[in-house]
């Protein structure tokens, strides 16, 4: 009853429950959009309508922000990037006023509903697990901004080598997809950078980034 349609190749989930298309294509996405037949559509993704996340020609969509960071809507998102939503999920007093002034603003009707960051289960949970020596840094900026223009990342790298600090560098996904810099260019070593899907906090003493939802 659940059909996965994705950008990227996966290999390491368990696809038999589901079924499964890869598209290397964005315009197939696009279109797979415009002509959706659902009830509601739940996405963490923001920018609905103004990118290749379009709403469905056919209006009967009910369209649902799950947040990924508790960061605010109107500070580090584009202005128009929550407009076309239906409903939008708020963790904080701040999203959930941030909401109201973006009704206010744009004259819309966008419903608040409340509720916890379930992202901060994982991290209850992953408090079991305890380590005894953790690494001091770890450097995790966002995506889009100037901290690679301005060569941030090299400045925290050789003040932390300078100091003997332990530090892992976990870019985010969107800065290698859009080539804000280059893994080959970077002056560490390979075990000083993280790749993965999943990772713990609780392995590291301190965190280092910008506007990141990491935070």
């Amino acid at each position: 009853e659940t059909c996965l349609i994705s950008l990227k190749k996966l290999n390491d989930i368990n696809l038999h429950k589901v079924k499964y298309f890869y598209f290397d294509n964005n315009f197939i996405i696009f279109i797979l959009f415009l002509f959706l037949r659902i009830k509601y559509l739940y996405a963490s993704t923001p920018d609905l309508n103004n990118s290749i996340f379009r709403k469905s020609i056919f209006n009967k969509t009910k369209y649902i922000y799950i947040q990924h960071s508790p960061s605010s809507l109107c500070m580090i998102y584009k202005h128009d990037a929550f407009i076309n939503f239906d409903c939008i999920q708020v963790v904080n007093k701040n999203q959930y006023s941030d909401v109201l002034d973006i009704n206010q603003f744009y004259n819309k009707k966008i419903k608040p509903f409340k509720s916890k960051y379930f992202f901060l289960n994982n991290l209850q949970n992953n408090k079991k697990n305890k380590i005894n020596e953790k690494i001091d840094y770890l450097i995790a900026p966002t995506w889009n901004s100037n901290f690679y223009k301005l060569n941030l990342h090299i400045l925290i790298f050789d003040i932390l080598k300078e100091l003997n600090k332990k530090f892992i560098f976990r870019p985010h996904y969107m800065s290698i997809r859009k080539n804000e810099f280059f893994l080959k260019d970077l002056n560490i070593e390979n075990n000083e950078i993280d790749l993965s899907p999943n990772f713990d906090f609780d392995i590291y003493k301190n965190l280092i980034t910008d506007w990141s939802g990491i935070y």
